[in-house]
């Protein structure tokens, strides 16, 4: 199962004084721990799709660490964005920007975003990256109930009802499940995200030719060093409790 989750960009709240963000929205946050849960589950890849003000490095750095498997960059500078208006963004050119650089990238048996970007909760860049991947689209997706033979059933919602849904896949996937379980970059991955170890590549942004790949940092591991220092590797509360009980108990330290 090949999984690639589109982060889309979150504009500032120029009402409010809100700034450029330097990390993750929760909306981000969700769908990408969703897709790697789904890796967890029924194995595969995930690769990570983020555009706009993302490539600040503390971002990239907080994508890192959650562990995807390749992290794809498109630059702000595709066609479409108002130069005169930095925090415009005109939704087509900009959806078929990034269906252009899925194409590049590879295929996918499924699209995963999040339902909050430069369109606020109106899930039009989903629907029209769908429309250019000539894809179905499932809207507002709470739950993934089953992938199989390249099948997908999930429940999807609306302001009144909840409904399941089949559809072949690939597919693109709004999630909107606010009880994902909770998962917590593990120490190596935070070390390796932050410590410049990680190679995100970077698109040309064009719409009509293939796009080039731009090594940014690259990716050598690191000699063992000797120290007493344990790091906990559970990617949740119940993993890492499990593994502090029994180092505990190898230690005497209870029973």
């Amino acid at each position: 199962m090949t999984i690639l989750v589109i982060l889309k960009e979150f504009l500032p709240d120029f009402l409010t004084g809100q700034e450029e963000r330097t990390h993750l929205c929760e909306s981000d946050k969700q769908v990408l721990i969703e897709a790697l849960h789904l890796r967890d589950e029924i194995s595969g890849q995930v690769t990570v799709l983020a555009h706009g003000s993302m490539d600040r490095e503390d971002i990239l750095s907080e994508i890192w660490s959650y562990a995807p498997d390749q992290v794809f960059m498109l630059p702000k500078n595709i066609p479409g964005r108002d130069a005169a208006c930095e925090g415009s963004v005109n939704l087509i050119p900009t959806a078929q920007a990034l269906a252009s650089a899925v194409r590049q990238i590879g295929a996918f048996d499924l699209i995963l975003l999040g339902r909050q970007a430069v369109d606020g909760d109106s899930i039009h860049m989903a629907s029209l990256v769908s429309h250019y991947l000539d894809l179905p689209l499932l809207p507002y997706t709470r739950d993934i109930s089953r992938i199989s033979d390249q099948k997908l059933e999930a429940v999807c919602i609306d302001d009144h009802f909840s409904y399941t849904v089949n559809v072949s896949l690939p597919a693109v996937v709004v999630a909107h499940n606010d009880n994902v379980p909770p998962r917590y970059p593990r120490m190596a991955d935070i070390r390796k995200a932050y410590g410049g170890r990680c190679n995100t590549r970077y698109l040309s942004g064009q719409t009509k030719a293939t796009g080039t790949l731009t090594l940014l940092q690259e990716y050598s591991p690191e000699p063992e060093s000797n120290t007493d220092t344990i790091f906990l590797s559970g990617s949740n509360d119940q993993e890492k409790a499990e593994q502090l009980l029994a180092l505990l108990r190898s230690m005497g330290c209870c029973l």
